[in-house]
């Protein structure tokens, strides 16, 4: 998403609440493409480590699951390989952000 305007940005928490409304509508909403992602809603090894992720950073599977797939396309690898690096080597999707 890109906003030009001369007026200047809004507020980060409007952006913040823009960017999770736009996040969520996309990968959970009901006009969602199901092959997104490769289908990875249900592979064992992504619920597994969805699970994994939910469960270090205190969020919601749905959350988790989404963290997987930002680092996945941030990275430009698979949902498997990040998956197994949670699993197998406890990779923390979160900690970059603090």
């Amino acid at each position: 998403m890109a906003v030009f305007d001369r007026a200047g940005l809004p507020p980060e928490t409007e952006i913040q609440r823009v960017a999770a409304a736009l996040a969520t509508d996309i990968l959970f909403g009901p006009g969602r493409d199901p092959l997104l992602h490769g289908n990875i809603d249900e592979k064992p090894l992504v619920q597994q480590a969805s699970g994994m992720v939910a469960a270090r950073e205190g969020c919601s599977v749905p959350d988790a699951l989404a963290l997987i797939k930002a680092r996945s396309f941030r990275e430009g690898a698979t949902t498997d390989d990040v998956a197994r690096r949670v699993v197998d080597s406890g990779l923390r999707l979160t900690s970059e952000l603090e």
